[in-house]
């Protein structure tokens, strides 16, 4: 579930498991102008941070720093 942190900046964070190790991984998106996404470091999106994304506007950008984003 994505959590606003600022005006126009929300991150989301899901558990993540690396060789047994729980690392967590975060997604960070910023909004641009009334309805352009940037999406940083994609994490697996539920149906539910779908629709968050849906109200914030259209996702524009990705940067997706790894192969081990999903996309």
């Amino acid at each position: 579930m994505l959590r606003n942190i600022d005006t126009n900046l929300w991150v989301a964070e899901q558990p993540l498991k690396y060789f047994g190790l729980e690392v967590g991984t975060r997604m960070t998106v910023i909004r641009f102008n009334p309805d352009k996404l940037l999406v940083i470091s994609p994490i697996n999106p539920e149906e539910k941070m779908i629709h968050q994304l849906e109200q914030l506007g259209t996702v524009n950008y990705i940067i997706s720093p790894n192969l081990y984003h999903h996309l």
